[in-house]
């Protein structure tokens, strides 16, 4: 399989008056054709930034500093604002976390979804008609035709999401980008919404990034797992491996806790204390003030991200490190 997303050593600041904060710190990626994976942590760790990066969404105050986010081997982050909107929309599909915003309140849902078709496949007026209708079915809407003539205030959030899916969609991407695609949707919605996005990405052969604090979501769409803490990536593995057999204290809580709450008990594991604030320099490893497992070393010296010994996973952790005798 070809590299179809490559991140590599990404830092990003944010800059706020006379101090750059930063919010990720050296995280590194890759995703192959039609291969999925998950960016799964607490909100506020630097993941939907890491995701709006690669299509250079974020904020203006918001820069990458150290890295580069290769797409097909074309460095995305050294393009001007025209020559990435040329691979956005085309290349890249995004669905964006709250579809209210995501959509233009002032457009019908026929205009928003032509425009993507007008822009990158330059079809003409009947067949952008026929395609939209198209695209509304392959995201679950019944009532496709009637449904452009509608503007966004009009739809329920389920609608408005799968109109979201449709526009990502619209010119058959090779990367599908999902950043928290069920937030504020009810269980019975968020199924609907999850099991779409695995038939489309299925039948279009798309590899799929996913973003959510959610590992139940997290678990239906993707193969490999990449998980974050306050900037950093401390584990990496597949699906597998991360929810079966987690290497890194922070994981095991995190899926420990998801466990516990799918099995109905009274108590779920708990991480005491709180995420340092991106503003801290933490000289060792930012989970050690929270980890029951903390030594002397976690606090003086940050740990790399190591392969593991078996498998091909990586993971951030002195205690890792000391129990497989890796010093």
């Amino acid at each position: 399989m070809c590299k179809l997303l490559n991140i590599e050593n990404l830092t990003i600041v944010a800059n706020e008056k006379n101090r750059k904060v930063k919010i990720t710190d050296n995280v590194s990626l890759s995703l192959n054709s039609g291969e999925s994976m998950g960016i799964i942590g607490e909100s506020g760790c630097g993941k939907s930034i890491t995701a709006l990066s690669i299509l250079g969404l974020n904020n203006p105050n918001i820069n990458i500093i150290d890295g580069n986010i290769f797409f097909e081997n074309i460095c995305l982050n050294k393009l001007s604002s025209g020559n990435l909107r040329k691979i956005c929309g085309s290349k890249i599909g995004m669905i964006f976390q709250e579809p209210m915003t995501a959509l233009n309140p002032v457009f019908t849902i026929e205009q928003q979804l032509s425009e993507p078709l007008k822009i990158h496949l330059k079809l003409s007026k009947s067949a952008i008609k026929s395609k939209c209708i198209e695209l509304l079915e392959s995201a679950g809407i019944k009532n496709a035709s009637a449904m452009l003539k509608y503007y966004p205030h009009q739809l329920s959030g389920g609608m408005r999401q799968r109109v979201v899916i449709a526009m990502a969609i619209a010119c058959k991407p090779k990367l599908l980008i999902a950043d928290e695609p069920t937030t504020a949707l009810d269980v019975t919605i968020q199924a609907q919404i999850l099991h779409i996005i695995k038939k489309l990405i299925k039948e279009n052969n798309m590899a799929l990034l996913i973003i959510s604090h959610d590992i139940g979501v997290i678990s239906k769409l993707s193969q490999e797992v990449s998980v974050m803490y306050s900037g950093e990536i401390i584990e990496q593995d597949s699906k597998t491996n991360i929810i079966e057999n987690p290497m890194h204290p922070y994981s095991e809580k995190l899926i420990n806790s998801a466990k516990e709450l799918n099995n109905g008990c009274n108590h779920l594991s708990v991480v005491n204390g709180s995420v340092p604030r991106p503003e801290e320099n933490i000289m060792g490893c930012k989970f050690a003030a929270r980890c029951e497992f903390c030594r002397n070393i976690c606090k003086e010296k940050k740990p790399s991200l190591i392969k593991k010994n078996n498998g091909n996973g990586y993971v951030r952790c002195w205690k890792y490190i000391n129990d497989q005798n890796l010093y």
